[in-house]
């Protein structure tokens, strides 16, 4: 989920925003960022919580002995994404 988020990003549609609003002045381009910052912090929490109160509702006390060895193989496979060019 966070990966998605990163690549996904907020910040390419935030150059285009400041452009349009540079025109009308200092004060639209400070409350546009203002905006924009509050949706995206607001946004990205509103993910979070919702993805931490979805695992919540799983069970998963049968792979709880392999948690280790699953957040190994996960950080490995995202290594390897990225040496791939993924």
């Amino acid at each position: 989920m966070v990966f998605i988020i990163f690549v996904l990003g907020p910040c390419e549609a935030l150059l285009p925003i400041l452009t349009a609003s540079s025109v009308l002045g200092v004060s639209a381009v400070i409350s546009s960022t203002l905006i924009f910052s509050a949706a995206t912090i607001l946004t990205m929490m509103s993910a979070v919580a919702f993805g931490v109160w979805g695992i919540g509702a799983l069970r998963f006390e049968h792979l709880e002995k392999y948690a280790h060895e699953i957040a190994g193989g996960t950080i490995m496979a995202c290594g390897v994404a990225i040496i791939c060019g993924l």
